[in-house]
């Protein structure tokens, strides 16, 4: 058995050095994006009294854009990302899959795509928006309700406790509109169970956002099966929604509230990740386990039900029983079927090199979700 300790841990050793590669890739490219990021209050709409548009789209460097009429600096071109462009069309009243396919469609497609944005804007009510810039590009279109916090201080801060509370850097992603960034204590701890043999776990926490309306702040517990690198997360112990009052026309008036509400929730961040790395909450993450291979399930009835609840695209739920049938124990799968061996088999698929990071990231919440019937049943 000392032989397999020796092969987890030498594989959770080279998921820390790779993990903290693509951990300081997100957290760069953050504090790079924070340097020139920009907000700013802007109507969309007309008050149809013969005023012109403040917004004017047009295909702007290859891509989606359009002329903002700012206050201080005159006619201004943005390019518009994709994300953007469906909170636009909402904001709009216009179907977004619909607006989506004409604008990134062919050369008539996107004619007209312009020309319903134009008329849309051009007769609907004049309205207030949060506009999210990263540089020549519009990241988002948000309420103006839209609560600010400063993800460079959260993530610093929460990065921060994790080194402190002897954890290590083991994962990290970031694109245009969200954030992730993973961490786990090195040393496995072996576990015995009835039904599934023995297993290394290693624990951790997750932290997510998205400061452009994709997602809420969210930070969770990460458990990671060694022998495989099979990883799920569990329920949010914050889930912080980015709404609150209304922004004042100026927005160098609401600055003030922006950083004392980054500070605070940079404070319940970091009490947060303390705890998640404390005795108590892996205990409590272990006995949810030591139930989970203790509850046996009937696999085909519980991927039909992920599948009809939309939780899992049906290659998935094929490819993921073809991996329980198989039962390898370098897969993470050994023994009989248990609630632990199904959440194993969806993240054993998750980590396929073909799954993309975001779906990844989807199908271990998905897996970690399952553990709530532990505690509905208890």
């Amino acid at each position: 058995m000392n032989d397999m300790k020796d092969v987890v841990m030498a594989r959770i050793a080279q998921k820390l050095q790779k993990g903290m590669n693509n951990a300081i890739t997100a957290t760069t490219r953050l504090q790079e994006e924070g340097k020139i990021s920009r907000d700013f209050l802007f109507d969309v709409g007309t008050e149809r009294k013969g005023q012109q548009e403040l917004i004017k789209f047009h295909p702007h460097d290859g891509m989606v854009g359009g002329t903002f009429r700012l206050p201080q600096e005159g006619p201004t071109p943005f390019r518009i990302n994709r994300h953007a462009v469906g909170q636009l069309s909402a904001k709009l009243g216009i179907p977004g899959q619909y607006l989506t396919s004409l604008l990134f469609g062919e050369e008539w497609q996107r004619s007209l795509g312009y020309t319903i944005l134009n008329t849309h804007n051009g007769w609907l009510d004049r309205s207030k928006m949060l506009v999210r810039t990263v540089g020549p590009e519009v990241r988002a279109f948000l309420s103006d309700s839209y609560r600010r916090l400063d993800s460079e201080m959260i993530f610093g801060t929460h990065i921060d406790e994790v080194f402190q509370n002897g954890g290590q850097l083991s994962d990290g992603y970031m694109d245009d509109t969200r954030i992730m960034v993973e961490s786990m204590l090195p040393q496995p701890i072996e576990v015995s169970t009835e039904k599934n043999g023995i297993i290394y776990l290693a624990f951790g926490v997750r932290i997510d956002s998205s400061d452009y309306g994709v997602k809420a702040l969210e930070l969770r517990q990460f458990i990671m099966q060694g022998i495989c690198l099979n990883g799920m997360v569990r329920q949010s112990v914050l889930r912080q929604i980015h709404l609150g009052a209304r922004l004042p026309e100026n927005m160098a008036l609401s600055q003030k509230t922006y950083e004392l509400d980054s500070m605070t929730t940079a404070s319940a961040i970091r009490d947060l990740t303390k705890d998640l790395y404390g005795a108590s909450a892996i205990k409590e993450r272990m006995l949810e386990i030591k139930a989970a291979t203790d509850q046996t399930i009937d696999p085909v009835k519980e991927l039909t039900g992920l599948f009809r609840a939309g939780k899992l695209f049906k290659s998935e739920m094929e490819s993921v029983g073809e991996l329980l049938m198989r039962n390898d124990p370098m897969d993470g799968l050994q023994g009989d079927a248990t609630l632990w061996k199904l959440t194993q088999g969806i993240t054993r698929y998750a980590n396929q090199e073909d799954v993309s990071a975001i779906r990844r990231m989807e199908l271990q919440e998905i897996a970690g979700d399952l553990f709530n019937r532990i505690k509905t049943e208890e």
